[in-house]
């Protein structure tokens, strides 16, 4: 299991628990080998050992090292065996690095490369700088403007909404690329029973809550589909950029894919929601948020009958997320009620 400490100066510090303590320090002897530049250290006794990961150590990412100890470099995710992205400073200007294992760059690349080509694209993305595949670890360019997570208290967040759904329905009418992958309801079935199978393992206290609504929502999701379109598949609001002219900008394309529309806009819908279930912003602010970005999307008939599945299905997935954290525990019963009840947000 994958956890994270963050320190009194904010310094991101990774882990990894496993239940074999043979197999953590087996773990642990290759990510010092692998990471000798970097601390990494075996913490506890017995089976509530744990493995911390300082400063980047890790025997896969083994390109995180390196970057984080250049100057003014800061490390933003580290996911250990996983990802990692750091921010860094080149000749005054912003820049972030993605380190993920080698075998995953190329497409990554391919992926950026393939929207590039396409034409009729609105909204901006980061330009690729630099790519070192031995090591995984490719630099781009930062995004103008803010995330519209960072904006809800500012005067233009609605209309960065509005934007944001005109963006996104601009993403799905764009062309196929050829080889483009497929992440068609079923995919998303496996999704959803991927995490029950994790929360059933190790949070079983919320495993029999869940249970019942997922079976519903796998049901629902299984029936009609709509045809496959471009998708992000990792829409929300940290991933989108406003730069207060008109101007979006989209981050990682990891998962880009073909898919049913309704994915996308409903997982942007689940996140508006979140904020409000977290205390960010009021429900009303939420809701009216939730509606801008759809009426920027305008949605069809087609795709507006698969928002109440599909917006389950992300809900479940963020439930799941957060059941992984304790501190969060209060938003879970709220969120399991939500479930299969429809859309909270009213579309006209």
């Amino acid at each position: 299991m994958a956890f994270e400490y963050i320190s009194d100066t904010g310094e991101i510090v990774p882990g990894q628990w496993f239940s074999d303590v043979g197999r953590l320090k087996e773990v642990a002897d290759e990510t010092g080998r692998r990471s000798p530049e970097a601390p990494s250290s075996i913490i506890g006794r017995d089976v509530i050992s744990i493995l911390l990961q300082g400063r980047g150590a890790d025997r896969k990412l083994t390109g995180l090292p390196p970057l984080l100890a250049t100057p003014g470099a800061r490390l933003f995710v580290h996911r250990p065996e996983r990802r990692a992205v750091v921010r860094l400073n080149s000749d005054g200007q912003t820049q972030f690095a993605k380190i993920v294992p080698p075998d995953r760059v190329n497409g990554l690349v391919e992926n950026c490369a393939a929207l590039e080509r396409l034409a009729g694209r609105s909204f901006a993305i980061p330009r690729l700088l630099d790519a070192d595949i031995r090591r995984g670890v490719t630099v781009w360019s930062a995004l103008a403007g803010t995330s519209l997570h960072d904006l809800p208290h500012e005067a233009g967040y609605l209309d960065a909404s509005f934007a944001a759904g005109r963006a996104l329905r601009n993403l799905h009418d764009l062309p196929l690329p050829e080889g483009i992958g497929r992440h068609m309801a079923t995919a998303e079935v496996a999704v959803v029973e991927n995490w029950m199978r994790m929360l059933r393992e190790y949070v079983p206290q919320w495993a029999d809550q869940v249970a019942v609504q997922a079976a519903r929502v796998v049901k629902r999701l299984m029936t009609a589909q709509t045809p496959a379109r471009l998708l992000h598949r990792d829409f929300y609001d940290k991933q989108i950029f406003w730069d207060g002219g008109g101007q979006i900008g989209l981050l990682d394309f990891d998962t880009l894919t073909a898919g049913e529309a309704a994915l996308d806009v409903a997982n942007a819908l689940a996140h508006f929601e979140l904020r409000a279930l977290m205390g960010d912003v009021s429900f009303v602010h939420s809701q009216a948020a939730s509606g801008t970005f759809l009426e920027g999307y305008a949605p069809d008939q087609e795709i507006l009958d698969r928002l109440p599945a599909y917006q389950d299905a992300s809900t479940l997935r963020l439930l799941c997320v957060y059941a992984f954290r304790p501190t969060s525990w209060k938003m879970l019963p709220a969120m399991l009620a939500s479930l299969n009840q429809g859309m909270t947000i009213p579309v006209e």
